[in-house]
C-alpha cells in the first residue's frame, strides 16, 4: 500500500444530511465510534448553504467500518442517511485539503440574501402602497405604448356583447342552440317544443 492510499484510509462517506446539520454536529455524530483525523462538510461556494453530503476519516480504518455499519439507513431529523467507506483508492487527494475547509458555519451572501428576503417578507403599508403605485404608473406607460401603435386594450380583451351578459341559464340554451346548428334543424325544432 503506498503512502498517498495509507493516508486516505478509514475515510466514510455520509449522504443525505440535513439542511441544518453542521460540522459541529457532525464531529459530536461520528466522534463516539472514535478519534476523528479529517471532517469535511460539503457546502455551496457561493451560499455556504450545506450541500447535504460529507466525508469524515477515522484514525482506525475498523472503526470506520464500524460506524458505517451502524449509521447506514439511520433516519436523522427526517433524513435516512446514507452511510459508506471509501476505499483508499478512491479518495480525492484534495478532500481534505485545508483549501477547502469551512472555518465558519456559513459563507458567501447567505446572510444577506436571508435578510434581504425577510425585509421583503415585513414590507410595511406604506411600503406596499408605493410598489402598487409603481405597477399601476408602469401598466398606465404600457397602455400608452399600445395606443401609439394603433393598439387598444378593448380591442384585444374584446367587448362584451349582450348575449354574453345574460343569466347563466339563458346562456346555457344560447350554446345548445349553436351546437344544435351543426347536427341539424331536428335538434332545434326538439329544444324549441321545451
Amino acid at each position: 500500500m503506498s503512502r498517498k492510499e495509507k493516508n486516505c484510509e478509514g475515510v466514510i462517506y455520509i449522504g443525505r444530511l440535513p439542511a441544518q446539520f453542521d460540522e459541529k454536529n457532525l464531529k459530536t455524530l461520528f466522534s463516539q465510534f472514535g478519534t476523528i483525523t479529517n471532517l469535511r462538510l460539503s457546502r455551496s461556494p457561493k451560499t455556504g448553504i450545506s450541500r447535504h453530503f460529507g466525508f469524515v476519516q477515522f484514525q482506525d480504518p475498523e472503526v470506520a467500518e464500524i460506524a458505517a455499519d451502524n449509521l447506514n439507513n439511520y433516519i436523522l431529523e427526517g433524513h435516512l442517511l446514507q452511510v459508506r467507506c471509501v476505499p483508499p483508492k478512491d479518495v480525492h487527494p484534495m478532500t481534505f485539503s485545508s483549501k477547502y475547509k469551512i472555518t465558519r458555519p456559513f459563507c458567501g451572501t447567505k446572510p444577506a440574501v436571508a435578510a434581504s428576503r425577510h425585509k421583503f417578507n415585513e414590507a410595511s403599508v406604506e411600503t406596499m402602497e408605493k410598489r402598487a403605485k409603481r405597477m399601476v404608473e408602469k401598466l398606465k406607460r404600457q397602455l400608452a405604448e399600445l395606443e401609439e401603435w394603433g393598439i387598444s386594450f378593448d380591442d384585444i380583451m374584446g367587448d362584451k356583447t349582450e348575449e354574453e351578459e345574460e343569466t347563466p341559464q339563458k346562456s346555457k340554451k344560447a350554446k345548445k342552440v349553436k351546437k344544435s346548428k351543426s347536427k341539424g334543424k331536428k335538434v332545434e325544432e326538439v329544444l324549441k317544443k321545451k
